[in-house]
């Protein structure tokens, strides 16, 4: 009687290389594409979050303008008004006493100036002016303010030149770009907002 014997038989060393290889090569484009995603992720999150801070800074900016009043000193409520810079008076925060607040640009960014009025007696000191970073990133300058007197009809109505005769502004106009990455995508982002100033409306 033949006895059927079978050899067994392991994997060689290079068969064993062979495979590891493979896994290896599969394992490193796993990670790589989590990667991409993981970025990617963090990308848009980070972006939304920039563009909602930038959309309530840009309500909130529309509601002080239009609230801007007489300062507490009895000075015009528009302080300045060109192309990188705004300054007006506004009670922001509700207590009876007008802020001056100022709106400039430095460099890529737009900044918020804030000066609480002192008493004994009454006066802005502005050494007392604090200031933080509103918006960064910012592209579009040297234009970020725009003022439009009592004929402003529409979107297509030229804004006042500069220099500006501060008792004609009616309407204020920011309008800037923004881009955290110069040179990749997705590119700059536009923002813009408008405000009529209130106690100014039927002058």
């Amino acid at each position: 009687m033949k006895t059927l014997k079978l050899k067994n038989r392991g994997f060689s060393f290079v068969e064993v290389l062979i495979s590891l290889s493979i896994v290896v090569l599969v394992s490193m484009a796993i990670y790589s594409i989590q990667k991409d995603i993981i970025t990617y992720n963090r990308f848009v999150e980070g972006g939304l979050t920039r563009e909602n801070d930038i959309r309530k800074f840009l309500k909130d900016f529309s509601l002080a303008v239009r609230e801007a009043s007489q300062s507490s000193v009895g000075g015009y409520l528009i302080e300045t008004a060109s192309d990188t810079a705004f300054t007006f008076y506004a009670d922001t925060d509700g207590d009876g006493k007008k802020e001056r607040i100022r709106y400039f640009l430095s460099g890529p960014a737009l900044m918020r100036g804030v000066t609480v009025p002192t008493e004994s007696p009454l006066s802005y000191n502005l050494a007392n002016e604090s200031i933080v970073p509103a918006v960064n990133d910012i592209v579009s300058a040297p234009t970020v303010f725009y003022y439009y007197d009592s004929s402003y009809v529409g979107p297509n109505s030229s804004p006042l030149v500069q220099p500006v005769t501060i008792a004609n502004v009616r309407m204020v106009k920011i309008s800037f770009s923004v881009d955290p990455n110069v040179g990749k995508p997705p590119g700059p982002s536009a923002f813009s907002a408008m405000a009529t100033i209130r106690n100014l409306r039927n002058l």
